[in-house]
């Protein structure tokens, strides 16, 4: 969409964005391209970091720009490929809408039966409301939080699986 509503570049964060407006409401997004996730890697490697992480790759569409951008850097294809498809036993997708007043919903897979958990937490690192837990079959699950007795402000959903293996996303409660 950044080619519809124009492509932005932040020399600070050295990321591109786009802005635009949706129903009276301003909305951004941030994103990486395979130059800017090049740049990251330049800085870890710079700094002798031990490794860099990556998210959100599975919303890469068809755009091979991102796979092929750690390709060069990191390995063959087979290997990466087959590191990646090993560990995605889960997904757990953005909250709809974000942000949300006082409803929410969260969806995830999973792709094997596992002990799950759902949570939320707030911006200090504390559980405050648990969505679902148990054992869940393979599949593709929603789960809907009012968020009503809750204050404005940012938290975090994190789906827990088999006590694991973590996914996490920020979620915005605007009153």
């Amino acid at each position: 969409q950044s080619a519809t509503y124009g492509l932005l570049w932040d020399n600070q964060s050295q990321t591109p964005w786009y802005v635009y407006q949706d129903n009276g409401d301003w909305k951004q997004v941030w994103f990486d391209v395979d130059s800017s996730l090049g740049l990251k890697y330049d800085l870890s490697e710079e700094h002798n970091l031990r490794g860099v992480g990556m998210w959100a790759l599975g919303y890469d569409g068809s755009y091979p720009e991102l796979w092929e951008e750690l390709r060069k850097r990191y390995g063959q294809p087979s290997a990466l490929e087959e590191i990646l498809s090993q560990n995605q036993i889960f997904e757990l997708d953005q909250n709809y809408p974000n942000p949300f007043n006082p409803y929410t919903i969260f969806r995830f897979q999973l792709k094997a039966e596992s002990e799950i958990g759902l949570y939320i937490y707030n911006t200090l690192g504390q559980k405050v409301v648990t969505l679902t837990e148990g054992r869940k079959r393979a599949g593709n699950y929603k789960i809907r939080w009012d968020a009503s007795n809750y204050s404005s402000g940012i938290y975090f959903v994190t789906l827990s699986v088999n006590n694991k293996r973590f996914q996490s996303k920020k979620i915005m409660l605007v009153k």
